[in-house]
């Protein structure tokens, strides 16, 4: 949401009806609906100096995890789901081992119901670009 100062001469009734909400203090805000794109990786450059001063640069790869969604027309009301990666291990194992084998599924959460989701309704669909409130990636590992 994005705050801007609302002047008195504008009524509440013109705003409710543009999905805008003004709170005690005079503030507007406005739920941001624009599409995200969601993409399964990104890579940041990282710039690190040394004892010498040097600074040598590297990427760093992250994951995509979890999305978070709020589902509403105002920045005060809706409802929240999440769509989450949930990994298994082909061995039933919590840790994963070298000879074990990783299987990620997404799933979505909404309330008490959780239910399986392919990847491309997690990340593609425009339902979850336009209601993408968080995302939330995670560090691949590093060598």
């Amino acid at each position: 949401t994005q705050p801007s100062r609302m002047n008195a001469s504008s009524s509440k009734n013109e705003d409710s009806k543009s999905n805008v909400d003004i709170n005690s203090n005079g503030l507007v805000f406005r739920k941001n609906k624009a599409r995200v794109t969601l993409d399964k990786t990104v890579s940041v450059q990282e710039n690190d100096k040394n004892e010498e001063n040097n600074t040598r640069s590297k990427e760093l790869k992250y994951s995509i995890r979890s999305v978070v969604h709020h589902i509403g027309s105002t920045a005060f009301s809706g409802h929240y789901t999440t769509d989450g990666i949930r990994t298994k291990h082909s061995q039933g194992e919590s840790s994963l081992s070298s000879s074990q084998a990783a299987i990620q599924e997404w799933i979505a959460f909404d309330d008490g119901v959780t239910t399986a989701l392919s990847e491309k309704d997690a990340l593609k669909s425009a339902n979850s670009q336009n209601n993408a409130y968080m995302v939330l990636y995670e560090l691949e590992n590093q060598n």
